[in-house]
């Protein structure tokens, strides 16, 4: 057994794409092309627009906020809701009270049924 934190003072804060407020905690890597991250947005920040590299599902495990796709709509999502991004999906991810969530990034990411 491994026990290891992954609080926001462990993470790395992210500037790309114009993004604020965002600190983002690798956990994982399953293979050598899945990562598997923790996302801290402070109140009032944002994960700035940009592509989707493989596959993203987006877990939201604390707060709200709202996300964007494609077509750049804001979508409103809180706590035990997720979203999944495409390959190459332009999207956002703004918050104002702050939110916390898990990413899973990978080449294919087939959903349960």
């Amino acid at each position: 057994m491994q026990i290891f934190q992954f609080e926001q003072a462990t993470g790395q804060e992210i500037t790309l794409f114009g993004s604020e407020g965002f600190v983002l905690s690798r956990l994982a890597r399953p293979s050598a092309q899945a990562v598997v991250s923790v996302a801290h947005l402070l109140p009032n920040s944002v994960i700035g627009r940009h592509q989707a590299i493989g596959d993203q599902l987006f877990l939201v495990v604390w707060g709200a906020g709202s996300v964007s796709g494609e077509a750049g709509e804001e979508v409103p999502i809180i706590a035990g809701q997720a979203v999944l991004w495409g390959d190459g999906e332009w999207h956002e991810t703004r918050t104002v009270g702050g939110l916390t969530a898990v990413i899973i990034e990978a080449p294919t990411i087939n959903l349960a049924e």
